[in-house]
């Protein structure tokens, strides 16, 4: 098992040094997120939509899974990691406002270590690395199964209603 870990990290590592991060690096907040929209829609998301401006509530981008879930993402292009306190700001919009979607946080250049225990199951991380084997189409970010009863927090409620 640890052999099959170990090659997944070269294989990254190996996609990684040779994807120019650079052009990432230059972009605008707002061109990072209309990148992060194409590369969802070209991995088969539906309804993507950018929802990103000031006052956005914490979301860039809303879409719809392949399978058909609800999905918001929050995109950083920052010159440094993100820290604890964008992820629990994050969790909070997913907790409230849009409770019941998947939460996705794609970061240009990954998440401390704090960060990444901040979310823990909470959503889906997107490093560095996983955003360059996303760009060079080897493999989309893999997002949580889930009923898709309780990713639709309106269809949840009428079944608690209506279930007798």
């Amino acid at each position: 098992m640890w052999v099959l870990r170990a090659a997944r990290v070269l294989r990254a590592r190996w996609v990684l040094a040779r994807t120019d991060m650079r052009r990432i690096d230059g972009m605008s907040g707002v061109e990072f997120e209309r990148l992060v929209a194409d590369l969802m829609r070209d991995s088969g998301y539906r309804r993507v939509t950018l929802v990103g401006r000031a006052g956005d509530g914490g979301v860039d981008i809303r879409a719809e899974t392949p399978d058909g879930r609800p999905c918001a993402v929050q995109c950083k292009r920052l010159s440094r990691a993100v820290q604890p306190n964008d992820v629990r700001a994050f969790l909070g919009v997913l907790s409230t406002s849009h409770h019941g979607y998947l939460g996705v946080f794609v970061a240009a250049n990954g998440f401390t270590e704090r960060a990444a225990r901040e979310a823990a199951d909470g959503m889906t991380l997107v490093d560095r690395t996983a955003l360059a084997l996303w760009l060079t189409r080897r493999q989309p970010p893999q997002l949580p199964a889930g009923d898709r009863a309780d990713a639709r927090p309106w269809l949840s409620r009428w079944w608690r209603a209506h279930r007798g």
